[in-house]
């Protein structure tokens, strides 16, 4: 992975295609983080999660977590969000 940190800006762009109230970005110690808030079925929840995720990787980003979709899908603290390497 880049030692350079990821901004605000780039998650933004990543997820222009996703409504903005279903997720939030906030300020951590080691960079941004990401939350799934948005308030569905437990599929619609992996639906917007999978998505979110598969946006992230098109732009070299992720989530620092094993498995970002069935951690989207089930929590909504937030999981920091890195580059890919």
């Amino acid at each position: 992975m880049s030692d350079e940190p990821v901004s605000t800006a780039e998650i933004t762009r990543a997820l222009r295609s996703v409504r903005p109230a279903s997720y939030r970005i906030e300020a951590a110690p080691n960079g941004p983080a990401l939350a799934l808030v948005m308030n569905a079925s437990p599929s619609g929840r992996r639906n917007a999660a999978d998505r979110i995720v598969r946006l992230l990787g098109e732009h070299g980003l992720g989530l620092d977590v094993p498995d970002p979709v069935d951690a989207l899908t089930a929590e909504t603290v937030s999981f920091a969000v890195v580059r890919l390497p």
